[in-house]
C-alpha cells in the first residue's frame, strides 16, 4: 500500500499570494513615517529577508523604536494592506482548496509574523490551513528545518505523508531539511534543481494526483535504497 498524501505544506509569499508589492509598499511607507532613506533598490534587496534584517537596517538608518517595534510595524502595515485583498498566486488558491474538500490537512509556513498570515487566512473561502508556523512562532528562520519540522509536528503527520509548496532556495532547502517533499514555483529568484525537488512554472500545472504520485515515487526510492524492492 502506497504512502497516501496526508498534508500539504504552504509558503505564503510569493507562494501561494503574490506579496511582494505589498512588502515593498509598506516598508516605503513605514521608511517616510520615520523619516529615513529608504529606495527602491533597498525594498528588492529586502525580499526574501528575515523581518529582523531588514528592521535592524531601519533602525541603524534612524528609525525610532526598537528592532521588534519597526518589525511589528512592517508587518502591521502589511496585514492592514492585505486586508483590502490578496493577490493569489496562479493555481495557488485552486491546490488549496481542492485539499480541503478531499480532507487533506494543509499548514501554511511563513517567515511573515502571524497577524499577516491571519489575515491571508481570513481571505480563504471556507475552511483554511488546520496549523499556522509563522515567523514569529520559531527561534530559526528558513532555511533552518525549525518551521517546516513545527508544522508536521502540530499536524501529527511524517515528512513522507506531506508535500511543501514553496517558491524559493531558503524555503526549499528549510522544507527538505525536514524531510519533505518539495514542488517550487519560482518567483523572484532562481531556484537550483535538487533530487528531491520537483520545480513548475505554476501551480496550475499541479493537481492532487500528481502530488500522490510524487510521494509514491519518494516511497518507491526508499524502498530500494533499503533493499526491499
Amino acid at each position: 500500500m502506497r504512502t497516501p498524501l496526508k498534508a500539504l505544506l504552504f509558503d505564503l509569499d510569493g507562494t501561494l499570494a503574490d506579496t511582494e508589492p505589498t512588502w515593498l509598499a509598506a516598508k516605503a511607507a513605514v521608511a517616510r513615517r520615520h523619516g529615513i532613506d529608504w529606495s527602491e533598490a533597498d525594498g528588492i534587496a529586502s525580499i526574501g529577508q528575515a523581518t529582523e534584517l531588514y528592521s535592524a537596517e531601519f533602525v541603524r538608518r534612524g528609525a525610532t523604536g526598537s528592532v521588534r517595534d519597526v518589525g511589528d510595524e512592517i508587518s502591521a502595515e502589511v496585514a492592514r494592506r492585505l486586508s483590502e485583498g490578496v493577490s493569489w498566486r496562479p493555481g495557488a488558491l485552486e491546490l488549496l482548496l481542492a485539499a480541503t474538500a478531499e480532507g487533506v490537512a494543509t499548514a501554511l509556513v511563513t517567515m511573515s509574523y502571524r497577524g499577516i498570515a491571519e489575515t491571508v487566512r481570513a481571505q480563504v473561502p471556507g475552511r483554511a490551513f488546520d496549523v499556522i508556523v509563522a515567523g514569529d512562532d520559531v527561534s530559526r528562520s528558513k532555511p533552518h528545518p525549525e518551521p517546516y519540522l513545527t508544522a508536521l509536528a502540530a499536524l501529527g503527520v511524517s515528512p513522507g505523508e506531506a508535500v511543501a509548496i514553496e517558491d524559493t532556495q531558503s524555503g526549499a532547502s528549510s522544507a527538505e531539511a525536514a524531510g519533505l517533499r518539495t514542488v517550487v514555483v519560482p518567483s523572484h529568484s532562481p531556484v537550483v534543481a535538487a533530487p528531491r525537488r520537483w520545480i513548475t512554472d505554476s501551480l496550475s500545472l499541479v493537481d492532487l494526483p500528481m502530488l500522490r504520485a510524487l510521494l509514491s515515487q519518494e516511497q518507491e526510492l526508499a524502498e530500494v535504497t533499503r533493499g526491499t524492492r
